[in-house]
């Protein structure tokens, strides 16, 4: 086998610079860390285009490995990243603990810190991943221009339901840790604003010609947004209260999301009816 690394590839060593680099930017880490007696005012930047750029060289590193027969297994920061999103949606920010995050990723205490440093930036980088994610999700879910106007949203309103199925503690972790804090919510319109604004000018263009013609009711597509985020979302914030009313839903948490799921959908189609 080659010694001859591909230039795509991450070594360990690269990896552990790219984690550095994406939480603490160009400054080495020891910048950051309080010294004694003095007063450290730096702060740590973190980019959704560092992420982006570190998730691309992730994937391609994988890839090549994938390509020549290298399956590796999970790299300690990626164990560590893992836990570290169990932990917070579980426990949420407050609660959370490096110690508990250390014991779910089976690693040391010191091995988290030399990763990552503080639970702050554990934190940023799980929270720009479910951005990410979200991200992919929306674009996905309403970008399918093929289909007719009403099942465009309907798909779309589907696909992040299905999103939410996939991660169903989100809600809450959005509700508890992000709202209330206006730097993690300018986070997150930094990275889907352009997408959203340019999504929304499209569609209500579309819309209203189409209420113009009387094929469709009028209707603000931010209005309509807004309608699909709090129906799909409410279904997961009030699942446990929901499920307790036994005789109302079936027992089984698949027969009641698939059955919310379906009513959405139709709740949605009356609402856009002529």
């Amino acid at each position: 086998m080659s010694n001859v690394s591909n230039k795509n590839e991450l070594s360990y060593n690269e990896q552990v610079e790219m984690f550095k680099e994406l939480i603490f930017g160009k400054a080495a880490k020891d910048d950051f860390e309080p010294k004694k007696g003095v007063s450290n005012t730096k702060k740590p930047t973190f980019t959704a285009e560092k992420q982006v750029d570190f998730s691309n060289k992730v994937e391609q590193s994988a890839h090549n490995s994938a390509v020549s027969g290298e399956a590796d297994a999970p790299t300690t920061g990626e164990l560590i990243l893992k836990a570290a999103e169990e932990v917070f949606l579980r426990d949420g920010f407050a609660a959370a603990t490096t110690s508990a995050i250390a014991k779910t990723a089976g690693v040391t205490h010191a091995m988290l810190h030399y990763y990552f440093n503080t639970k702050e930036n554990l934190f940023k980088q799980i929270f720009l991943q479910k951005v990410a994610e979200l991200s992919a999700s929306l674009q996905d879910a309403f970008g399918n221009s093929d289909l007719p106007f009403v099942e465009r949203i309907v798909s779309g309103a589907q696909r992040h339901f299905d999103f939410l199925i996939e991660n169903p503690l989100l809600p809450a972790f959005v509700m508890r840790d992000i709202l209330g804090h206006p730097a993690r919510m300018k986070l997150i319109v930094d990275y889907v604003g352009d997408f959203l604004s340019a999504t929304v000018n499209s569609m209500q263009a579309q819309a209203d010609e189409l209420a113009e013609r009387g094929e469709m009711a009028e209707i603000k597509i931010i209005d309509l947004f807004l309608d699909i985020a709090s129906l799909n979302v409410f279904t997961f914030l009030v699942y446990p209260a929901t499920n307790a009313l036994s005789c109302r839903y079936d027992t089984t948490p698949e027969a009641y999301f698939a059955q919310r799921k379906k009513e959405i959908a139709e709740t949605l189609r009356r609402r856009l009816r002529p």
